[in-house]
């Protein structure tokens, strides 16, 4: 079992602001790449659907 004393003694390593701030601009950008990608991936699949139906359905 865990006691209390074992969860007292445990050393939480926490990294300097600047770090944490690196990462943060980081996940940042990713989120946005993500967003911009999932957009673009939209635009193409509606893009394919409409000339599938233009081609296919007359």
């Amino acid at each position: 079992t865990i006691t209390k004393e074992a969860i007292k003694n445990i050393d939480i390593i926490i990294p300097p602001i600047e770090l944490q701030n690196k990462f943060a601009e980081r996940v940042e950008k990713i989120e946005k790449l993500k967003f911009e990608i999932e957009k673009s991936i939209e635009i193409a699949q509606n893009l394919y659907d409409s000339l599938i139906s233009k081609y296919f359905d007359n």
